[in-house]
């Protein structure tokens, strides 16, 4: 009798942590993702501004998501750029003031844009070295000495004086 109330007792207390111990068959759903200044994590719907690791289950799955937040800027330089007759800027020539955006690409192709207000004076220099016998035309002109000469132009197409 003392065996059966003992054994009683003992499939009491065993029973239910037997039936706890099945064998849990969970999955683990890893992701790392790159995104710029904003990302929404299609599992839980949720919108991150921030780097770090998220978890979240879902019955037997639990998935987690490193999450790394690449900032995007857009810049505006507040002094204004100096040029003569033209403005080399990225990847861009610019024959006229006024103000022009540059889109810059990070590694992880983040766009950030950079803004600057160009002024640009109109005037330039080119400097030639001619060797001529007798005599050499320039711009209307015969030139039959050596010398440093100039001659001052204004290219209408662009307003801009060259020298």
């Amino acid at each position: 009798m003392k065996k059966r109330v003992l054994f009683s007792l003992l499939a009491a207390v065993l029973m239910p942590l037997a039936m706890n111990a099945q064998v849990n068959s969970s999955v683990h759903i890893d992701t790392t993702i790159d995104a710029c200044d904003t990302y929404t994590w299609d599992v839980t719907g949720e919108t991150f501004t921030t780097s770090g690791v998220h978890t979240y289950v879902v019955g037997d799955t639990l998935y987690i998501l490193d999450l790394n937040i690449h900032p995007t800027y857009d810049i505006t330089v507040p002094t204004p750029l100096h040029g003569g007759c033209t403005f080399n800027w990225g990847d861009s020539v610019y024959n006229h003031s006024g103000v022009h955006t540059q889109v810059f690409k990070s590694e992880y192709q983040c766009d950030s844009s950079v803004t600057v207000n160009v002024q640009l004076t109109g005037q330039s220099s080119q400097t030639y070295t001619v060797e001529a016998c007798e005599s050499y035309e320039w711009k209307g002109s015969t030139y039959t000495t050596s010398g440093t000469f100039t001659y001052d132009e204004t290219d209408a197409a662009n307003n801009c004086d060259s020298l």
